[in-house]
């Protein structure tokens, strides 16, 4: 074990409660992790926040790209970057730089070198009371190739064109992505005296990979939601994909 290194029950256990149940790599904050002990010991179960009220969050627009590309520029495998804050009962925790990285790719060493960098990053924007974790992680982009248009059941591909055909709400891609495609949402009316209908979908059906790591740096990248009228799935932005 390496000064930075963290146990091997806290890698597996530091993020108890969390549903991805993910490992810890490292982190900057100086708590002590203690496990707890007898008979009728049982694991403080974390939750996730997103964050409010904190002048990082006003700034994230400009600090992200930032701090995504300061992790290139040092040869981390990040696969996400989350502005965060974890609850333990009561307790609301330190808001967290959250970064993912790919499974067994960054040691404790440079996990230490690296964090220390986002820390100084942070600090040329006045902001000193952040923590940051790592965490290992795999990024999935639930966007993908264009489904099938229905069949009769009859058609003699209907059998093996089922699975690969939508089955539930809009099939929906951009004019500028064909190559990828995902769903819509629930409908909604803006509200007022508007008229317009609304469309609720994610981010990453719309925008390609590069440009959402880009632009939004953040999974929470819990959950990130784009809104558009519905009467732009005629324009260029997006088409509807005709099923």
């Amino acid at each position: 074990m390496t000064t930075h290194s963290v146990s091997e029950q806290e890698a597996i256990y530091y993020y108890a409660g969390l549903p991805s149940n993910p490992r810890l790599v490292y982190r900057t904050g100086t708590t002590p992790w203690t496990a707890p002990t007898g008979p009728e010991a049982y694991w403080e179960l974390k939750e996730l926040h997103p964050v409010f009220n904190h002048k990082l969050s006003t700034i994230w627009d400009k600090l992200g790209p930032t701090i995504c590309d300061s992790l290139d520029s040092m040869g981390v495998l990040w696969t996400s970057v989350d502005i965060v804050r974890f609850t333990k009962g009561e307790h609301l925790g330190p808001v967290t730089l959250w970064i993912g990285v790919t499974p067994t790719t960054l040691s404790c060493e440079d996990a230490h070198t690296t964090a220390l960098e986002c820390l100084n990053t942070l600090k040329t924007y006045g902001i000193t009371d952040v923590e940051v974790e790592y965490r290992e992680s795999i990024y999935t982009d639930l966007a993908g190739p264009s489904l099938l248009k229905p069949v009769s059941t009859a058609h003699p591909t209907a059998e093996v064109r089922g699975p690969l055909t939508l089955a539930l709400r809009l099939s929906i891609t951009a004019e500028a992505t064909p190559y990828t495609q995902g769903t819509g949402g629930l409908y909604f009316t803006e509200g007022g005296k508007s008229k317009r209908v609304m469309l609720l979908t994610t981010w990453h059906i719309l925008f390609p990979s590069d440009k959402m790591l880009t632009m939004c740096p953040t999974m929470c990248w819990l959950i990130l939601l784009q809104f558009f009228s519905m009467s732009s799935c005629n324009s260029s932005s997006v088409m509807n994909t005709g099923l």
